[in-house]
């Protein structure tokens, strides 16, 4: 992040055909936020809905995950990182960063390797998990852009 804010200073200082307009930078900038924010929603709406499971083979086989996965809980990913609970060192689900995770292809905040939604577990948990390859597409094609056009690759003809 601060790479971009570096960058966007420097590019305050060109003129001419080579700077991006505010107008501009206001697109790129909204168009990450948005993507980021509409995942963010998702993906807690998705982790409430319990349909989230931890994303490591290991844990999934283990017996402490299936006693919890299997039983009465409408929310065994939350149950599984309690306190209390054998998953209690198990990375904390935060639904800001997994969508930061998700969006922002530079960026491994560990969360997707973690965590992953879960059609098994219903609509929410099926919903996500093809939604989140959107998403991460969309992601690639606005930082590809924004990278394009801090770079200078992409340039106003007037």
């Amino acid at each position: 992040m601060s790479i971009l804010i570096r960058t966007y200073a420097d590019i305050e200082k060109l003129e001419g055909e080579d700077a991006l307009s505010e107008a501009e930078r206001l697109l790129l900038s909204s168009s990450i936020a948005g993507l980021v924010g509409l995942m963010m929603i998702a993906a807690q709406l998705t982790w409430n809905a319990g349909d989230f499971a931890p994303n490591s083979a290991v844990v999934l086989t283990s017996p402490d995950w299936k006693t919890i996965a299997d039983g009465p809980s409408e929310n065994p990913a939350a149950e599984w990182t309690d306190a209390n609970a054998p998953g209690k060192d198990y990375e904390t689900f935060y639904a800001f960063a997994y969508a930061l995770d998700v969006v922002v292809p530079v960026l491994d905040l560990g969360q997707t390797d973690a965590w992953a939604p879960s059609p098994a577990r219903g609509e929410w948990g099926y919903r996500l998990f093809y939604l989140q390859k959107m998403f991460i597409v969309a992601g690639w094609v606005v930082t590809a852009i924004a990278a394009a056009a801090i770079s200078g690759m992409i340039r106003r003809d007037d």
